[in-house]
Formats: C-alpha cells, structure tokens, sequence
C-alpha cells in the first residue's frame, strides 16, 4: 500500500511538471477545466508544502473548479505555481504556516485568491512588486522576475493581478475572463 500510495504521488509530480513544464510559446488558448489546472500545480509542489508544515486551503464555495477557463494552460499554471512557491516561502519561517486559494466569480470574471500567513509586504516597497528584477528575497533566493512575468500572462488574458492592500496579511488578486467574449 506505502508503495503503490508513493508510485501515485509520484507520477501526480510527474504529470504536473510535464504540463507546466510544455513550451508555452507554441501553446493555443483552450477552454480548459480550472480543476485540471490546480492538479497540475498542486501536483508539483503539494508535497513540499506538507513536508514543511504548510497547511494549504482551497476555498471554492461555488464549484468553480469545475467550470472552464479560456486560457494557455501552461502560462496560467506557471502562474499559479509561482504565487504558490511566493506564498511558502513567506510561511516557511512563520509561526503559522497557513496559505489559502480561494475561487470567486464576480460576473463574468474569475477571482483567484492567494492569501498567506506570512508577515507581509512593507509599505514602501509595494510599488515596485510587479518591476522587472525587484524582489524581497535575500541574494540567490529569487531572481525578481516572477511577478513581473506573471503579471504580463495575466494581461495577455484579458486580466489582472494585484495586491489586496486592505487585507493584513499578503493577499494577491488574480482575475481573468472566464472566456475570451
């Protein structure tokens, strides 16, 4: 049972990293099942989040997932991963480890929420977040490109992200179309 449950986990892994790992640049918008895109990501770092203690939440009150998402899969994922590997690294030395997704529908957009326990972001460098090379983290733990490059998939979507400077704690907006019309 303990092997054929690591074979499963294993090739769940597998299977994310293939899929996030395709060549973006050749890649097609589909309609695609926003569950599919969760297990993809999931897949890749879930792991990683239990091992380290971090607790990780999908909130989805509507059953969003199960509604598609006129999208490039690959980018949308790479998306997803890097608010998620953010999010832990700000838990992974925090007290509470808690990083919560919640899926929203505001019309006919799809609000995706990642929020942490983190510390949180200070004031005078929220500005800069989305810059090109801006990070936060110490020298050789990021190279300041993700938000940056994750804001501009999300723009090719018809979307935006943003900062949800109201809440205490890190909160990040994804929001995109549900469909291209």
């Amino acid at each position: 049972d303990d092997i054929d449950t690591t074979v499963i986990r294993i090739s769940k892994i597998i299977k994310g990293l293939r899929n996030i790992s395709r060549d973006s640049a050749v890649e097609m918008m589909v309609n695609v099942v926003i569950k599919e895109i969760f297990e993809d990501v999931l897949g890749v770092c879930v792991e990683r989040f239990k091992s380290n203690g971090v607790v990780l939440n999908i909130e989805d009150p509507d059953v969003l997932i199960e509604r598609d998402l006129f999208c490039h899969r690959v980018q949308f994922s790479q998306v997803l991963l890097n608010f998620l590997v953010n999010a832990f690294d700000a838990v992974q030395n925090a007290e509470t480890k808690n990083i919560t997704v919640s899926l929203l529908q505001k019309e006919k957009m799809l609000n995706i929420i990642i929020s942490d326990s983190g510390k949180g972001i200070p004031k005078e460098v929220r500005s800069k977040l989305f810059q090109p090379f801006f990070t936060t983290k110490d020298i050789g733990k990021g190279t300041g490109l993700g938000l940056s490059i994750s804001k501009s998939i999300i723009e090719s979507h018809h979307g935006r992200i943003y900062l949800d400077e109201k809440s205490e704690q890190t909160r990040f907006v994804i929001e995109v179309p549900f469909t291209n019309g």
